[in-house]
């Protein structure tokens, strides 16, 4: 119950974050993009989402205890330890050393967060637009939000690995380095193709095309926005039980959808947040999913039994409930016209 509680927020919830993370700086960059495929001037931000997401977590951490607390606790019924008797493995407790380099580190995080945050407060600070003083529109924190993501999270991850003694010298901290940009390779070469994508869409037009073709038969069907946007997230969703990358996938997705969605007068963060529900609630079903074996690992620790199926049937209950919930979530957040996030609002 514990490992399906912790995988359906870590994985269910992917999208909902109570700050602006690296995953919205990326689909911002998409959805940015194919936006300009209709309109050279649009500019969708990174904070594009932010009123949005933010607000999601408390409907995830509630609707996560309830499923948690009221179907997946009473399915399991009572636990038999490892099936045979035996013991749990139990985890291995840190060096003095380690925890003192974790308490520096931690330190150091929050060091950097209050710097940046103060380095915002002032109207001319370097952080803002140089010409308006906005934080949001045009300013450094958000164009250099990934460069301040990886210095937020190398600097107390160097000091860690220095004071803890595994950062030696620069070869291991070059070690470290590869073993980190292993785990990465996918993405770069998704990533590349996703390019050379969104720049055939651009260069043929094919985009522009299908997105007022498939405009054209939309506005005939007259189904509104807010029926189009709950099939939209279904489909996202069912995409997802095959290609688990949110951001390769919206690659595919965002050329398309995006400008089809723009003709129609919804704006491309409104289709961003769409995505980002359907794409988030069926991780955790998904049998293609990178992280899957490593939580079939740890299930096996507490119970030699069980297996993907068990897997499967702890967490579709979650996928159930998020994906009706979030999605009522979006359409009160429609029918009230609430603003996405700062500047971001849901109609052309």
């Amino acid at each position: 119950a514990g490992i399906a509680a912790g995988f359906a927020g870590v994985s269910g919830g992917f999208a909902a974050n109570l700050m602006i993370s690296s995953g919205d700086a990326v689909l911002s960059g998409f959805s940015d993009m194919a936006a300009k495929i209709m309109d050279p001037n649009y500019n969708v931000v990174a904070s594009c989402n932010y009123f949005f997401m933010a607000t999601s977590v408390f409907l995830i951490v509630i609707m996560g205890t309830f499923v948690t607390e009221k179907i997946i606790i009473p399915r399991l019924g009572e636990y038999k330890e490892n099936g045979d008797g035996t013991l749990i493995e139990e985890s291995a407790e840190m060096s003095a050393k380690d925890e003192k380099a974790l308490k520096i580190a931690n330190f150091v995080f929050l060091g950097i967060i209050l710097f940046i945050a103060v380095s915002c407060i002032p109207q001319n600070s370097w952080l803002r637009n140089p010409e308006t003083g906005s934080l949001i529109d045009g300013s450094l924190l958000l164009d250099a939000i990934v460069p301040l993501f990886t210095i937020l999270f190398f600097v107390p991850g160097l000091v860690y690995g220095r004071i803890s003694g595994k950062f030696k010298n620069s070869r291991d901290l070059f070690n470290g380095f590869s073993n980190s940009m292993r785990t990465l390779s996918g993405f770069i070469c998704v990533a590349f193709a996703a390019s050379q994508f969104i720049n055939y869409f651009n260069y043929t037009n094919l985009g522009r095309i299908l997105s007022i073709n498939g405009a054209n038969v939309l506005q005939e069907l007259n189904i509104g926005p807010i029926p189009l946007m709950l099939v939209f997230i279904f489909v996202s969703g069912f995409m997802n039980l095959f290609m688990t990358s949110a951001s390769a996938k919206y690659a595919i997705f965002a050329p398309v959808f995006v400008p089809m969605f723009m003709t129609l007068g919804i704006s491309p963060e409104l289709t961003q947040v769409a995505y980002r529900i359907g794409d988030s609630c069926t991780n955790i079903i998904a049998p293609v999913l990178s992280s899957l074996p490593i939580i079939l690992q740890a299930m096996k620790r507490y119970d030699k039994d069980s297996g993907f199926g068990t897997l499967v049937s702890c967490m579709l209950p979650y996928t159930v409930v998020f994906m009706v919930s979030w999605s009522i979530m979006l359409v009160i957040w429609m029918l009230l016209k609430l603003p996405l996030g700062p500047g971001a609002y849901i109609y052309m």
